[in-house]
């Protein structure tokens, strides 16, 4: 998500932009104004998505593995416990 100071938007033609900024609301201060222009191929950003998606998929495997672990590990104490307390009163 973006900042409220940060635009983005799709530039279709190449060439020279130009940059303007104004100060006419506070003209007796300065300011200081950091301008960053980051530019990417569409097949480098698509690459770039792709890396991410099969991150997100691989971490959200790996969730559910570990979930499905620490439930099979619970049901097995508790299977045990039970078994030992039954073989206790037994014996």
């Amino acid at each position: 998500m973006l900042a409220q100071s940060l635009r983005t938007s799709l530039l279709i033609l190449s060439g020279v932009y130009a940059l303007c900024l104004g100060n006419n609301m506070s003209k007796y201060s300065r300011k200081l104004v950091h301008i960053y222009f980051q530019t990417q191929l569409a097949t480098d950003w698509h690459n770039y998505t792709s890396a991410i998606v099969e991150y997100q998929t691989e971490l959200l495997n790996m969730t559910v593995r570990m979930v499905t672990a620490f439930r099979l590990s619970v049901c097995l104490f508790v299977c045990l416990s039970f078994f030992l307390s039954v073989v206790h009163v037994l014996f």
